[in-house]
């Protein structure tokens, strides 16, 4: 599949304008050749459904390869915020190839029903972790991603020309009739998650 196509197929499935978009894990933009293909498509995406302000972060983004990125309108949140960025408007998190542990940090910063459901994630497809990992694998390393897994509706991605630029991701929203399904016990857990110093995803 074309880039082209690729744009074609994701702004189709987001009907809604997206007020933010924040990017994490890109990569380095200057030598990584996967990572210039996802910013590639992330820049054209973020035109296409009329982004008004686009955030990114990636603790190994060099000075220079930041300079290129603000040139191209994407802010640096400019510190560490481990992904736990709270969202009170609607939002497109892009986050291809990032680690569970990411994603779950995402999920605990946005629990409540109200924020979910302005929240977009283009990442790693969360069905694929309920299939690798036993629940309590799950409920060690992603707790919350366990808890909300009758909660999204998963749109895969189509095969990239390039095929492990996208391979494995697909685009997840949360539909409000199906968060309000859930067990409403479970939006009263609101345990911070635990950090593991030693994991390169969370480095400062």
């Amino acid at each position: 599949l074309s880039v082209a196509n690729l744009l074609y197929k994701l702004s189709s499935t987001i009907f809604s304008l997206q007020n933010r978009g924040v990017c994490y894990g890109i990569g380095r933009v200057s030598s990584d050749l996967t990572a210039q293909y996802q910013l590639s498509v992330l820049l054209c995406l973020m035109e296409i459904i009329k982004v008004k302000q686009a955030l990114i972060y990636d603790p190994i983004l060099t000075d220079d390869e930041i300079d290129v990125l603000e040139k191209f309108g994407l802010q640096n949140i400019g510190y560490n915020e481990r992904c736990r960025h709270s969202i009170d408007v609607s939002t497109l998190f892009y986050m291809p190839h990032c680690s569970v542990s990411m994603y779950n940090n995402l999920l605990y910063a946005n629990w409540k029903t109200q924020q979910l459901n302005q929240m977009l994630i283009i990442g790693n497809k969360f069905s694929s972790y309920f299939i690798r990992m036993t629940d309590k694998q799950l409920f060690q390393k992603s707790y919350y991603l366990l808890k909300i897994k009758d909660g999204f509706v998963e749109t895969q991605l189509p095969l990239f020309i390039i095929p492990n630029i996208f391979n494995d991701t697909a685009l997840h929203i949360f539909p409000m009739d199906k968060l309000q399904l859930l067990d409403s016990s479970i939006w009263k857990e609101h345990e911070e998650p635990f950090i593991d110093p030693n994991d390169e995803e969370f480095k400062i």
